[in-house]
């Protein structure tokens, strides 16, 4: 009987385990720093503040959009951080967060 519980035990493990393990995307970015990005600074200043973009994209008017994004992921909770800036003529004209 003891040998059975313990195989039940182990069964019951071996299905619940995966189903609580966290999945990441992206790197942790500082919230704080991201907080400091205003219109009109350059690319290069958001750079030192925030270090660099994870993300590049041009869009079809020729705007650079820089992102940086971290999401965390289980079962119980999910967690998403994104931090956009577009960049047009070498400075910030437009910021998106999600935190």
């Amino acid at each position: 009987m003891n040998h059975r519980h313990s195989l039940v035990r182990t069964a019951a493990l071996s299905i619940l385990l995966p189903l609580a393990a966290c999945v990441t995307a992206g790197r942790p970015f500082d919230l704080a720093a991201a907080d400091t990005i205003t219109v009109g600074m350059t690319e290069a200043e958001v750079t030192a503040a925030m270090g660099a973009p994870q993300q590049v994209h041009v869009d079809d008017q020729g705007g650079r959009w820089l992102g940086w994004v971290y999401s965390r992921a289980s079962i119980f909770r999910s967690h998403v951080q994104q931090f956009l800036v577009r960049i047009t003529d070498g400075k910030v004209d437009s910021i998106q967060k999600h935190f």
